[in-house]
C-alpha cells in the first residue's frame, strides 16, 4: 500500500513541500506526533508561530 498527503497551511491552505511524513501515536497518549521532512527549506518559514500564535497545518 502507498500512501499519499497533501500538507498545507491553514486557514489559506498554502502548500507546504514535504519528502517524508510519519504520524504516530500510542495507547497510553490521546495526542498524535507528525514529523516531517520539508522538500524547500524556505517553507519552515511557513511553519513558525506569528502574533495570532502556532502555525496551523
Amino acid at each position: 500500500m502507498l500512501n499519499s498527503v497533501s500538507v498545507v497551511r491553514l486557514p489559506d491552505r498554502t502548500p507546504i513541500a514535504a519528502d517524508t511524513v510519519d504520524l504516530s501515536s500510542n495507547v497510553e497518549s490521546a495526542y498524535w506526533t507528525l514529523r516531517m521532512t520539508l522538500a524547500d527549506p524556505g517553507h519552515v518559514a511557513l511553519l513558525r508561530p506569528t502574533v495570532d500564535g502556532p502555525a496551523q497545518v
